[in-house]
């Protein structure tokens, strides 16, 4: 019920945002799309060189696998050019991720929180179309119920057996982004 709570708050206070903006950009990270993992990405401006963002990454399934997973992507960006989605930015971010993962006799179930910071280039291809170059590292702590075939059965498990904490890459990527 929290996490619910905490994603339907963000979502409220970006349509807050989105409904104050001048400019707005809309993405698809390419690198996921081409891994089949599609991506929705949002910036808006909220100052003269600061935005304010949200991926939405998804998996189900991709090649077969038995893999699942969801991630939320709330960023903010500082423009080093002064022209809003264009040249170098530094960013910070947080990130939350929920999985589901059945590789042969090992699964893992559960969710990842983390903060982190990004950079990248946004380089103009026109007046509405831009490519987003980005990649960012963060530091993460997961909790997850995990089962591996050969020690007992998996769903007698109430609650998370494995917990921890690691730094690892945001979600990287070259977007294609609309600029309204």
């Amino acid at each position: 019920m929290m996490k619910r709570t905490i994603i339907l708050t963000i979502i409220i206070a970006s349509l807050h945002v989105i409904a104050n903006a001048q400019t707005v950009g809309l993405k698809t990270n390419l690198l996921s799309d081409i891994l089949t993992m599609p991506t929705l990405e949002l910036e808006v401006s909220v100052g003269k060189k600061t935005t304010l963002g949200m991926t939405v990454l998804t998996i189900n399934h991709p090649h077969g696998t038995k893999l699942e997973m969801t991630a939320f992507q709330p960023e903010i960006r500082w423009y080093c050019s002064g022209r809003l989605m264009h040249g170098l930015f530094v960013g910070a971010c947080g990130i939350y991720t929920q999985y589901d993962s059945n590789m042969s006799d090992h699964t893992c179930d559960g969710s990842a929180l983390g903060a982190g910071v990004t950079f990248g280039y946004a380089l103009s291809l026109s007046k509405h179309w831009n490519l987003d170059m980005h990649a960012g590292v963060a530091y993460y702590h997961y909790e997850n119920k995990e089962y591996y075939e050969k020690n007992g059965d998996y769903n007698s498990l109430t609650g998370a057996n494995a917990r921890g904490d690691r730094i690892l890459p945001t979600i990287p990527g070259v977007s294609l982004v609309y600029v309204f």
